[in-house]
């Protein structure tokens, strides 16, 4: 099967999903900067998921740069994916109508992007495996990739933190996602190395 449907519709759901949460902002009752400043709580609620939302396509576009094959389990984990991506728009208003500091809004958006996160790392797993340890994915991403793993842990911890502080998930979530904002060098440097040595030689 061909990857490129697999990232033309990831991208099409994506951008579908941040133009959902753009209308789901409200503007503020007054033309006056102290309004503006009323609805800080919204504004940084839509930020933080924008962020989320760019990281999660960023490192999806590095992950199949490294892939040649795909197969129907591939797509469904793809599938599912996409499925926790697009409850960011319902979480994100929830957080912002539940007055930013609610238990039960803020850890089910923690655990939308710890879900995420799971199938995440199965995905990588499961591309590594359909292509084989000696692809692209294979030598870049093989056993010694920890990091999905150590996201599922990090996420997790925020959920459980979250139930004593709900504002922590954003605040602990936001620091694992920094270590996905660039994305993984020897992912970047193995297709650098494929693209210079399968250009033909003069």
């Amino acid at each position: 099967m061909s990857k490129q449907r697999i990232e033309a519709f990831t991208d099409a759901v994506i951008a579908i999903i941040i133009t959902i949460m753009v209308l789901e902002l409200k503007p503020p009752h007054m033309p006056t900067f102290a309004s503006l400043w009323a609805e800080r709580g919204s504004i940084g609620v839509y930020i933080f998921s924008f962020f989320v939302l760019s990281v999660y396509w960023n490192n999806h576009h590095h992950l199949f740069a490294l892939v040649h094959k795909v197969t129907g389990s591939v797509l469904w984990l793809n599938m599912v994916l996409m499925f926790f991506l697009s409850l960011f728009p319902f979480t994100s208003t929830w957080v912002i109508e539940g007055h930013i500091n609610e238990v039960a809004p803020e850890l089910t958006y923690g655990i939308v992007i710890l879900l995420a996160n799971v199938t995440w790392a199965i995905l990588v797993r499961r591309l590594i495996k359909v292509n084989g340890d000696d692809s692209l994915i294979g030598k870049s991403l093989g056993s010694d990739y920890h990091k999905p793993l150590i996201s599922i842990g990090v996420a997790a911890f925020a959920v459980i933190v979250g139930i004593f502080q709900p504002l922590a998930v954003f605040a602990i979530d936001g620091l694992m996602f920094l270590l996905w904002v660039i994305p993984e060098r020897r992912a970047e440097r193995t297709v650098w190395t494929n693209d210079k040595n399968s250009k033909p030689k003069e």
